[in-house]
């Protein structure tokens, strides 16, 4: 843990070394997880490379005590259903779920555990104070960006930014409180 969080400061301080090891460490898992989803490599590995552009864009609002697999797991989730609303822009959230549970060549038992990753991101989302919850899910359900938030919330910027990285810093902990 120690330095996980030495690697969270270096990254938020612009160290490509700590970003280099960081993707060597959390990359394979990352594409994993993702490839169980999309089974495309080529659009498994746009998500491992957008779940690090978006590490490297938002690493100076990381947190100290940041869990940075709970981080990227989130990052990763939102990625692989930006990807499948993509591919499928009519199907709306719920359907995109029902097809992420419903995964054809998967046995029960990976289905189950899928299931209990949604139910734990689910009720961390649920704990979060309004103002955060909406915060996180304009920006990871809707995908608006920051500046947008700000804007359709009539809020500071840097209320926003904080928010976001508070709400992420409390999905994170509660899946390693959870996993």
């Amino acid at each position: 843990m120690a330095v996980e969080k030495a690697l969270v400061r270096q990254l938020r301080a612009a160290n490509p070394e700590a970003f280099r090891l960081l993707f060597e460490q959390y990359a394979p898992r990352i594409y994993q997880f993702a490839a169980g989803y999309l089974k495309q490599p080529a659009q498994t590995e746009e998500v491992v490379r957008q779940v690090f552009v978006r590490l490297w864009e938002k690493r100076w609002t990381l947190d100290d005590d940041l869990s940075l697999n709970g981080y990227l797991f989130t990052l990763t989730y939102h990625q692989v259903l930006a990807a499948f609303r993509e591919l499928h822009s009519v199907c709306r959230t719920q359907e995109v779920l029902l097809r992420l549970t419903t995964r054809s060549g998967n046995s029960q038992e990976e289905r189950l555990l899928y299931q209990d990753w949604e139910n734990v991101y689910q009720q961390a989302v649920t704990r979060l104070p309004l103002r955060q919850r909406k915060i996180f899910l304009l920006s990871r359900d809707e995908g608006l960006s920051d500046r947008d938030i700000a804007e359709l919330l009539r809020l500071p910027l840097t209320t926003v930014v904080g928010e976001l990285s508070k709400a992420l810093n409390k999905v994170g902990k509660h899946f390693d409180r959870n996993a």
